[in-house]
């Protein structure tokens, strides 16, 4: 490891000095990352949002790890600031657009030639809209737009450079690799866009659609692959209107989607993967101005997901390592979110100071209906042998609500020439209601974060920051607390006539009960906080460049954690490790928080230098150290290691042997470089560069007694806090992307030619691997390979 991080180093400073004599640029207070339209239209993928985390944001992963997918038909999983990807926030025009069925994910997407900038907020006393924002372009001239792109994939295999690069290059282990690469076989996008612009309004449309076909590793075979088609279709407008006190905005959005593999992405097997078909629906209105700013808006999700295979059987020696039993909900689902925000700023003079006061007022409203299904039965495999079967009892339809408010202000005093005070004081009402009322509950708490800024001189200026803040409860929690969801009863599973097929007369003693009916809520329950400090330097170092320093530390306060409601079991020493074993069915899991030792924490240092100069050229260089540990949901991946997944298998007390290690998002460095710069007066030249250590992972261990599959962490996920190594995971994902464009031209119009190459020197490392290793590190599958 130590020797690739210095060839990457090394690689930095030739590239560095490469261009420096020769925009993601920060905001106004630097605490906002963004990548403008001039950047959108030249960076390479600069118009997917995925590629903005994977490829340029400094300070933010994507949980799916792969090179260069630019997949706009998956959910997205975004790491941070050390919050759960659960807990991300998704803003269009300052409107939330977070999806109350699908965590962590936006409800829409908006077209491509709509969008101006790109920007993720970080979190400070000064900002409260902490995440990601979509921001339409204003009119200025009456045009209209078309964009066409196609994509050449699967363009070649190794390079030379890549095996000089890395030890033990994977090519030379191809014969261990239990699969190829995914594969993109097709992928196009077709672009409209149509704006006016008169004296007191303006209009923009956008229409966009996106379909895909990828190959993706079926792991029941090896070297063997299946297919998924999928399409998005995207419609907007916005229509604004200036009076004079103030600016009147209107925006709707349609999208749709279908794919046939949901969750492909996640390394499932083909047989459990779900049929999509969601539609989303979104109006929005705002007001700018006097005597008081708002936004409303309603947002309305229809979802429909089909099983692949309805009865399909599980191998809890999964390859992917994912939970114990990870049935996903399908059937129809509705979301009705509504949405109120009102704030208003005002400045005044108070004992010789000035002081600026906003008050805010926030209101949301979900409210869900849903028919889930179910199928009848599912077997349970470990290492092939016939083990348990699940047997689902059907639910009802159902409907629950969750609701939000937020009331506070902002405040920023100027204390002396030099230094400012900025605090964010507000308090935060939750409800969850439900049908039957059983875990119907309401909670208040306060959030406060104070901050201080000096300014050094006109170049430079110090911040410190600390706050105590809660987290809202999301679906997830609702999800889980849904007591009219399907439920099932789990059996051992007497295969008498050793064919491996499960029949109903085989079903043999209870084990336990999973599922809506068998969840509670604690009386104990309190929403999780954060505890943050957070340093922030900025300085200008030229004209042209400037560069940020950024500290961060944040505690996870009573993280919400999955029990059983009663001891179903003993603790039995085996190989001096206490285990623990069922002594009759277990029935009931209730919803509390965490109760161990050591609450999850995320500390990051991050250094990033950019510089620009408007319409011409544009630099960034970033190097992110960070590290987020806590217990989790047992399995590899983010659908189980993350701080905020709320699962059934963290009542299973072996799961939290050597439970508390690093989690998703990276295991310690990211590096990101990119770049433009017109080598003409019409060519111009574009590049990212990115390093990043893989995501955490551990070993699982097994073992049979007393007719139960004990499975635990042979070793802690990555290294410890204090650099001690835990698990075995050493893959690393690097991308090297160009792209030329060239302005035309024709019949009068302008115009621009692109050509994008992604992976130039695809170094072709491996992703998933096989948890359950009877050796070490048997790879599973490689990253994309290049493609134009």
């Amino acid at each position: 490891m130590t020797a690739k991080i210095r060839l990457f180093i090394f690689l930095l400073s030739v590239i560095w000095f490469a261009v420096l004599p020769v925009q993601g640029q920060a905001g106004d207070d630097e605490t906002e990352f963004i990548i403008s339209n001039f950047m959108l239209e030249r960076l390479p993928g600069g118009y997917f949002y995925a590629n903005f985390f994977e490829n340029l944001a400094p300070d933010a992963t994507f949980l799916i790890e792969e090179s260069n997918g630019f997949a706009q038909l998956d959910f997205p999983k975004v790491y941070f600031e050390g919050d759960s990807y659960s807990q991300f926030n998704w803003f269009f025009n300052g409107f939330p657009i977070n999806s109350a069925l699908d965590d962590g994910a936006p409800a829409f997407q908006l077209p491509f030639l709509t969008i101006d900038s790109m920007a993720l907020q970080s979190e400070t006393p000064q900002h409260r809209d902490y995440g990601f924002h979509f921001r339409l372009r204003s009119p200025a001239v009456t045009r209209s737009r078309l964009m066409v792109s196609s994509v050449f994939p699967n363009m070649g295999g190794y390079t030379a450079l890549g095996k000089i690069a890395i030890g033990n290059h994977a090519s030379l282990r191809a014969d261990n690799l239990y699969s190829g690469r995914r594969q993109i076989s097709r992928n196009e996008a077709f672009d409209y866009s149509w704006e006016t612009k008169s004296p007191h309004s303006s209009f923009l449309l956008g229409l966009s659609y996106f379909n895909q076909e990828r190959l993706f590793n079926d792991f029941n075979v090896r070297d063997a692959q299946f297919s998924e088609k999928g399409n998005l279709l995207q419609l907007l407008s916005r229509w604004q209107r200036a009076y004079a006190r103030g600016v009147l905005d209107l925006s709707l959005a349609v999208n749709g989607i279908r794919r046939d593999r949901l969750f492909a992405e996640e390394g499932r097997y083909p047989q459990e993967t779900y049929d999509l078909d969601k539609k989303t629906w979104f109006a929005g209105v705002s007001w700018q101005g006097r005597p008081l700013n708002f936004k409303f808006s309603w947002q309305l999700e229809w979802e429909r997901r089909t099983p692949t295979v309805a009865d399909a059987g599980k191998d809890l020696q999964d390859i992917d390592g994912q939970g114990f039993y990870p049935f996903e909900k399908w059937g129809d689902f509705r979301a009705n979110t509504l949405a109120l925000a009102v704030d208003q700023k005002y400045s005044f003079s108070l004992l010789g100071k000035k002081v600026e006061f906003e008050p805010f007022l926030n209101l949301a409203a979900v409210l869900l209906s849903a028919a889930e299904q179910t199928g009848s039965s599912n077997a349970l495999y470990f290492s092939n042998q016939p083990y348990q079967v699940i047997e689902w009892q059907k639910g009802a339809e159902y409907r629950n609500q969750r609701f939000l408010g937020t009331a506070g202000a902002e405040l920023a005093i100027k204390m002396a020439r030099k230094i400012t005070l900025n605090a964010r004081l507000f308090f935060q009402y939750q409800e969850l209601v439900f049908g039957t009322a059983r875990n119907n509950s309401r909670f208040s708490q306060p959030g406060a974060e104070l901050g201080i800024t000096w300014f050094a001189n006109i170049k430079t200026r110090v911040s410190l920051s600390y706050g105590i803040l809660p987290y809202e409860l999301r679906a997830n929690v609702s999800d889980f607390l849904e007591d009219q969801r399907p439920g099932a009863s789990i059996f051992y599973w007497n295969d008498d006539n050793g064919d491996g097929r499960f029949q109903n007369q085989e079903k043999g003693a209870l084990f336990g009960q999973v599922g809506g009916p068998s969840h509670f809520l604690s009386a104990n329950l309190q929403p999780p906080q954060r505890e943050r400090i957070l340093l922030q330097m900025n300085t200008r170092l030229s004209a042209n460049f400037n560069l940020n320093i950024k500290g961060l530390y944040k505690k996870i306060r009573q993280p919400i954690w999955t029990y059983f409601s009663d001891n179903y079991g003993y603790y039995e020493e085996v190989a001096g490790q206490d285990y623990f074993f069922f002594d009759r069915p277990f029935s009931a899991f209730k919803l509390d928080n965490a109760a161990f030792d050591k609450d999850p924490f995320y500390a990051q240092l991050l250094i990033q230098l950019h510089g620009q100069k408007l319409q011409r050229w544009f630099f960034s260089f970033s190097f992110l150290a960070h590290i987020g540990m806590g217990y989790t949901a047992f399995g590899n991946g983010p659908t189980a290691n993350d701080i905020g997944i709320i699962s059934e298998s963290q009542a299973f007390p072996n799961s939290w042997i050597n439970g508390y290690g690093r989690v998703d998002g990276d295991r310690a460095f990211v590096s990101k470089i990119f770049l433009g710069y017109y080598l003409s007066r019409r060519l111009f030249l574009s590049a990212s560069i990115k390093y990043r250590d893989g995501n955490p992972f551990a070993f699982i261990s097994a073992f049979q007694k007393n007719d139960q599959w004990v499975i635990t962490y042979q070793t802690i996920k990555a290294e410890d806090e204090y650099g001690k190594k835990g698990g075995p995971r050493e893959d690393c994902l690097w991308d090297f992307n160009f792209k030329f464009g060239y302005e035309i031209s024709l019949f009068g119009k302008k115009g621009r030619l692109e050509l994008e190459l992604f992976n130039l020197l695809d170094f072709g490392l491996e992703l998933s691997e096989n948890v359950f290793s009877g050796g070490t590190r048997l790879a599973n599958e490689l990253q994309l390979p290049r493609s134009l």
